[in-house]
């Protein structure tokens, strides 16, 4: 299983809890679900990490202005990237050669767990280490 080079134990330690349960693997990423739905209530919350080939960092930015986060520019081992954050999300989006790689939190939970972008910071910076 390739998630970036995260693994299920680096979420639970990232997030300071077990709420997230791996739920989908593929060639272009990985979720792990909230485990503290109420039937359709929460669907879709949980923590991502997502490689979009021959993505564009401005086409990403544009959409997280769109959804009325406030976005603050970063780098990651020398790697350019953004964060986009608002009371119940936070994105962190890195620039990988002609790519990006987004690892994300959206949670109907925010109080109960760390502060959002410190989760989604932690997992991107193993990430990058890992396959940089």
């Amino acid at each position: 299983m390739d998630c970036n080079g995260i693994t299920d134990a680096d979420v639970d330690r990232a997030a300071g809890s077990e709420l997230f349960s791996l739920a989908v693997v593929s060639d272009a990423g990985c979720f792990w679900q909230e485990d503290t739905g109420l039937g359709s209530v929460g669907a879709g919350m949980g923590i991502s990490t997502w490689w979009y080939r021959g993505s564009d960092m401005d086409t990403e930015r544009e959409l997280e202005q769109l959804a009325g986060r406030s976005l603050t520019e970063l780098s990651i081992d020398g790697n350019k990237g953004f964060k986009a954050a608002d009371n119940t999300a936070c994105s962190i989006y890195v620039a990988k050669g002609g790519d990006v790689i987004t690892w994300s939190i959206q949670t109907m939970n925010s109080a109960t767990l760390p502060d959002l972008c410190s989760i989604t910071e932690q997992l991107a910076r193993l990430s990058q280490e890992r396959v940089n």
